[in-house]
């Protein structure tokens, strides 16, 4: 018989099994920060126009402290006494978008004396009172009062080492304007003190001629100060900023006065003004950085009626920098009792 081919039996198929995919967590939401702050370059307008105020304030007080003119008059002979200065100009400042001008006048007083061992001390008062204009018209009116004590020693040598000191309070009113002429006004204030120091050594020729190298180096605070403009609350930071300057002064001696032109290269070193806005729940930080070169050339002379009386006078023009005096004029007189 013919034999049957068995056929086997299909082997059962095991179904495979797929790995469980890999959970993947989901992501934690972030938190939503109900005061965000803003950092960069950008503001606005009004925000420009309110940190020319603060800067304005500034340099009000550095056009009042870093001055120290009384040392070199009293160098060209200037009898110690009651003295009085009286002048105006203008100076400007520009960068990290804003720009501004002031006009000014000022008035200086003092009375000075000669001590023992080569010392001449004194005290003084300035006043400064300015109009500025900052971008998109915006304006401020600045005020700076200040009192101060100062020291001038006799090195020997023609050389001479002069110490001063002020302290003192600058305000602003200012408006500030945006793009299509919207005003928002405010004032601030701050309080600051100086201490300078100044030397020099006389080279003298023939003929009443002499070169005098001069170096001085100031440092200044400036206090912060909270205020309101609107509707924006602003922190305004306060400030340490250290300065120095180079100077070389030409001039020549003659009868009871002398004739001298002066130039001088500056530098701040340190000097930063942070100002925080707040409005609503947003807030905006800006830094104002206010190192820098300038230099200015000045031209001036004195004249002595007698051995009590004398009068004074100068002229300058800065001829660079963000800082820069573009002109000032000053004059004076001292009478010795």
């Amino acid at each position: 018989k013919p034999v049957t081919p068995v056929t086997p039996a299909p082997k059962p198929v095991t179904p495979v099994t797929p790995d469980p995919k890999p959970q993947i967590p989901a992501p934690t939401p972030t938190p939503v920060n109900p005061n965000p702050v803003v950092r960069g370059a950008y503001d606005t307008p009004h925000m420009r126009g309110i940190r020319s105020a603060v800067v304005g304030n500034f340099n009000a007080w550095r056009t009042v402290a870093d001055d120290m003119y009384r040392p070199r008059v009293l160098q060209q002979g200037e009898p110690t006494g009651i003295w009085a200065r009286i002048g105006g100009g203008k100076y400007s400042y520009s960068g990290s978008g804003i720009d501004t001008a002031t006009d000014y006048t000022r008035i200086q007083g003092g009375y000075d004396a000669k001590i023992s061992r080569g010392w001449t001390v004194g005290g003084q008062v300035s006043y400064l009172r300015g109009f500025e204009d900052y971008v998109f018209d915006g304006s401020g009116k600045v005020k700076s009062f200040s009192v101060g004590a100062y020291g001038l020693k006799d090195l020997g040598k023609d050389q001479y080492v002069h110490v001063e000191t002020q302290v003192g309070r600058v305000s602003n009113d200012f408006t500030a304007r945006n793009e299509i002429g919207e005003a928002m006004s405010g004032d601030t204030k701050s309080n600051a003190y100086s201490i300078g120091v100044l030397y020099g050594k006389t080279l003298k020729y023939a003929n009443g001629f002499y070169v005098e190298p001069q170096a001085q180096l100031n440092f200044t605070h400036f206090g912060g100060r909270n205020f309101n403009v609107d509707n924006v609350s602003v922190n305004q930071s306060g400030v340490n900023s250290t300065s120095g300057k180079l100077g070389l002064e030409l001039g020549k001696q003659f009868g009871n006065g002398n004739i001298y032109t002066r130039f001088a290269a500056g530098h701040t070193f340190t000097g930063n003004v942070k100002t925080a806005f707040a409005s609503g729940t947003a807030v905006k930080l800006t830094e104002q950085d206010l190192k820098g070169t300038w230099t200015e050339l000045a031209f001036g002379g004195r004249y002595g009626f007698n051995s009590n009386n004398s009068v004074f006078a100068d002229v300058a023009t800065g001829l660079s920098g963000d800082y820069q005096a573009d002109w000032g004029v000053n004059a004076g007189f001292t009478h010795k009792f």
